[in-house]
C-alpha cells in the first residue's frame, strides 16, 4: 500500500510532506462525466433511482453504485422488497432482472443476486457466495449506468 510506505517515510523523518508536492497543469486534470445518483419520477409517474456503477469490489465482485442511501430510503423499502435493476453499458442493457433488497447475503440462496447497502452507504449489488461482476459480465466506470424501479412494497 503506497500510503503505508509514504506514511512510514514521513513518520521516520526520511522525507518531508513538502517533498510530495507536485503541481499538475490544469490541462492534465480530468473531470469524469458522472452525475450523483438520485431519486426521480418519470413523466409517467414511476419512481426510479438512477446512477452509475462506480466501483467493483475487487475482493468479492460486488458492484457499488453512486446512489446514496438517503436517496434509496425515498423508496420506503423493507428487507425482502424487490426492485427491477437495469444496468447499461454505453446505452446497451447488460443486466435486467428483479432483485431483493436484503439485510445480509444469507437472506438469499447461494448463487442468488441481491441488493444491499455497502460500507460507504451507497446501493450495491452482490451475489451470495459469488461475484456479481463475473456472473453477469458487468463492470464499473462512467459508462456503466444503473436504474432501479420499485416492484413491490
Amino acid at each position: 500500500d503506497i500510503y503505508a510506505y509514504n506514511g512510514a517515510q514521513l513518520a521516520s523523518g526520511q522525507i518531508q510532506y513538502t517533498d510530495y508536492q507536485q503541481v499538475l497543469p490544469v490541462d492534465q486534470l480530468v473531470k469524469l462525466p458522472m452525475q450523483p445518483g438520485r431519486y426521480q419520477t418519470t413523466t409517467a409517474g414511476v419512481a426510479q433511482l438512477v446512477g452509475n456503477i462506480d466501483i467493483t469490489d475487487v475482493n468479492f465482485g460486488s458492484l457499488w453504485s453512486n446512489i446514496p442511501v438517503k436517496e434509496f430510503e425515498k423508496f420506503n423499502l423493507a428487507y425482502g422488497d424487490v426492485l427491477r435493476v437495469q444496468i447499461q453499458h454505453q446505452g446497451h442493457t447488460m443486466f435486467d432482472d428483479v432483485l431483493p433488497y436484503v439485510h445480509t447475503f444469507t437472506d438469499v440462496a447461494p448463487g442468488e443476486p441481491l441488493i444491499y447497502i455497502d460500507s460507504v452507504y451507497t446501493v450495491a449489488f452482490g451475489v451470495h457466495t459469488g461475484s456479481f461482476e463475473q456472473t453477469y459480465h458487468v463492470g464499473a466506470g462512467p459508462e456503466w449506468a444503473v436504474t432501479l424501479t420499485k416492484v413491490s412494497a
